[in-house]
């Protein structure tokens, strides 16, 4: 079974994986829209690290969540490409699976 990511090997070709390739889970936080600041609504995100955050929910609950890397709402689209984006895009032109959600 192929793993998701710019890790497994071109269909046939029995490649190695480039070397730090794998199935890696990165998230970005949105700035509220106008509406949400319209309506005075509060960001949900309490503390954010480089690798984990902690939410809380209206009702006063809190999560804690840790990912590969996490963008904050002040990140810019340039850096979240470069670490989510281009070693997907680099391993598939030399014939490796990727895969990219967003």
């Amino acid at each position: 079974m192929a793993a998701a990511g710019a890790g497994a090997a071109a269909a046939g070709a029995g490649a190695a994986a480039p070397a730090g390739q794998g199935v890696r889970v990165v998230c970005r936080f949105r700035p509220l829209n106008k509406m949400e600041l319209t309506k005075g609504t509060k960001c949900s995100v309490t503390a954010l690290t480089e690798d984990a955050v902690n939410l809380s929910t209206a009702d006063g609950n809190a999560y804690s969540f840790a990912f590969d890397r996490i963008y904050g709402t002040a990140s810019a689209q340039a850096d979240v490409y470069e670490y989510a984006a281009k070693p997907i895009l680099q391993a598939l032109f030399q014939g490796f699976n990727g895969c990219l959600l967003a």
